[in-house]
């Protein structure tokens, strides 16, 4: 690119920016406004300065034998580099399939226990401790979410006794 060809883009770019924001003022290489923006401590917008640069370059022999479009072809093609590789959605979902899976075993084993025991001001970890099967799949830590899914369902009520901790009892 000659000088007058930057030049030319530099100050279409610059025009582009005064049209922009109509408060800007020129300065060297670019244009500055205030913002719209108070900062909290002065009491005073924030100066913004925005510079526009082009790079004076020419075409140099690695440049002209690089192919740029082969490169773009190259890195699409790359397994396991884009968000959209099939290997991964493929393991994506199929990791949130057996997650929710898991999680419905996992409430059949509550509902289960709820069904057949007396749950009276018990806490999660009271039921955790009580099903053993439970035990093997999930933490202490999972359990007051699955209880929360029984609560809004209606197999559960949930009270908070005086020190403000959760307690389930049976409908």
């Amino acid at each position: 690119m000659d000088t007058l060809t930057r030049d030319a883009l530099r100050a279409k770019v610059i025009e582009e920016l005064m049209n922009t924001f109509p408060k800007g003022q020129k300065v060297a290489g670019g244009i500055a406004f205030l913002s719209e923006t108070l900062d909290e401590d002065t009491g005073m917008f924030y100066p913004v300065e925005i510079k526009v640069a082009v790079k004076n370059t020419h075409a140099t022999a690695r440049s002209e034998a690089y192919d740029l479009d082969k490169a773009v072809a190259d890195y699409a093609a790359k397994p396991g580099r884009r968000k959209a590789d099939p290997e991964k959605r493929a393991a994506r979902e199929a990791a949130a399939e057996a997650t929710a899976a898991k999680k419905e075993a996992n409430l059949a084993i509550l509902r289960n226990f709820c069904a057949t025991n007396t749950v009276d001001k018990m806490s999660a970890s009271d039921i955790y401790n009580a099903i053993p099967e439970l035990q093997a799949s999930i933490n202490v830590m999972n359990t007051g979410g699955l209880l929360k899914v029984l609560v809004e369902e209606g197999v559960l009520n949930l009270e908070l006794d005086e020190r403000r901790k959760k307690r389930y009892s049976n409908t």
